[in-house]
């Protein structure tokens, strides 16, 4: 139930995904925090018992080998405290109790040394260290001397350690599920609102879009979004407009076409030319509007003009500055134009007609939808184009036709 809960939902998936990896890491840190500092208070524990063994053994050798209790007594209750060594308790060479002295404690680690020198490197410690190690005069033994020590205060650090480390490490824990559910919330937020704008424009609303509120990541999917769902409103615009048509042939159609590209495209002019199919050197107008009305046709040289471009190469999209690119095209600067689109029209055989374009006295912004819509345009000019072309030669074909015998009656 909990995993369908989870996967949902982005959201809870990068939770989820970041609190794990938040927990481990967490984890690892206290642990190698407390590693490290438990081994520092071993090394200063197993430091300040090696420096105390053997002044223990200067202090107590003497008075333990005159077997003087008193001075031993008198001593023993110098060094002997609740918080260092707790318990003390000396024999002599044959194992006679000679003293004890403090309150003896359960120790968890009892180690006899035979070089007064204690190694804890390996030791998991309780409250109380227990050292059993020989009393010597002159590099002989004369007694023995088991001494407890106070290590509860490693214990109590490891342990004070460990609790500080569990609530920061919670803390952090929770500080994190908030700090990434808040921006998981404003991540998935702006994913909810692209996804839903999906879905309307799935549903047919072109209309819709999503407002670009960052340069992330996130807004350029908002960008690219709006973008798509333009060009889409545009392009369906241009197809139902075109559908519209398709009862109209012939220059009802052409004039048309022209009307819907200058609206479509906000441009001044927008005109179909044909290249002349004898010089190569001329288009013709076939139909022109200007400002979105029917207007005469004229001819024009192709060359040193972007028609030519586009008849030579391939489709021409100028947003701006036209005239100084073709300087010797005197036609654009008679009109005063700034924008120049062009496309070029291509028959089933592959070969180049002629061009449609649309022009502005304005500069005009390059949109996404630009090109694929004036390349559906010029692809149905060219259908229709090669369907009156067809039907004209059908027509001349009747007209030529003449009867190969006549019938007489008899």
């Amino acid at each position: 139930m909990i995993i369908k809960y989870i996967r949902k939902s982005l959201r809870r998936k990068l939770v989820l995904a970041s609190v794990i990896v938040e927990v481990v890491m967490l984890s690892v840190l206290v642990w190698n925090s407390i590693r490290i500092a438990e081994t520092h208070l071993l090394q200063q524990t197993e430091n300040r018992i090696n420096e105390i063994l053997p002044l223990l053994n200067a202090s107590l050798a003497v008075p333990l080998l005159d077997y003087d209790v008193a001075v031993l007594e008198e001593l023993l209750a110098q060094i002997v405290t609740d918080k260092g060594v707790r318990h003390v308790e000396l024999s002599t060479g044959d194992d006679r109790p000679v003293i004890a002295y403090g309150q003896p404690g359960f120790a968890e680690v009892m180690r006899t040394l035979d070089n007064q020198r204690i190694d804890l490197s390996e030791e998991k410690l309780g409250d109380v260290l227990e050292i059993t190690t020989p009393i010597v005069v002159a590099s002989r033994p004369i007694g023995t001397m088991r001494v407890q020590f106070n290590v509860s205060y490693i214990v109590q650090a490891v342990q004070a350690l460990r609790a500080q480390g569990a609530i920061i490490a919670t803390v952090e824990v929770v500080l994190s599920i908030v700090l990434l559910t808040l921006l998981g919330l404003a991540l998935t937020r702006h994913l909810m609102d692209l996804t839903s704008a999906a879905q309307k424009m799935s549903d047919g609303d072109l209309s819709v879009r999503i407002i670009e509120k960052n340069k992330d990541e996130i807004g350029q999917t908002a960008h690219a979004f709006n973008e798509m769902a333009a060009t889409r409103m545009h392009v369906e615009s241009a197809l139902k407009a075109l559908a519209g048509t398709s009862g109209e042939s012939g220059n009802d159609f052409f004039e048309e076409a022209v009307k819907m590209l200058s609206t479509t495209f906000a441009s001044k002019f927008a005109f179909i030319a044909l290249v002349d199919e004898q010089t190569h050197a001329q288009a013709h107008i076939k139909t022109i509007a200007v400002n979105g009305e029917i207007a005469p046709n004229f001819s024009f040289e192709l060359q040193h003009t972007p028609c030519e471009k586009v008849v030579e190469t391939c489709k021409q999209l100028i947003p701006s500055d036209v005239s100084s690119l073709y300087p010797k095209d005197e036609l654009l600067r008679e009109l005063g134009l700034e924008a120049y689109f062009g496309m070029p029209i291509i028959y089933a055989n592959g070969k180049k007609k002629g061009v449609v374009v649309v022009a502005h006295v304005q500069p005009l912004s390059v949109e996404p939808w630009m090109d694929l819509l004036l390349e559906i345009f010029a692809n149905r000019i060219s259908m229709e184009l090669e369907r009156h072309a067809a039907e004209n030669s059908l027509r001349e074909s009747e007209a030529n036709f003449k009867p190969s015998s006549i019938m007489h009656r008899p």
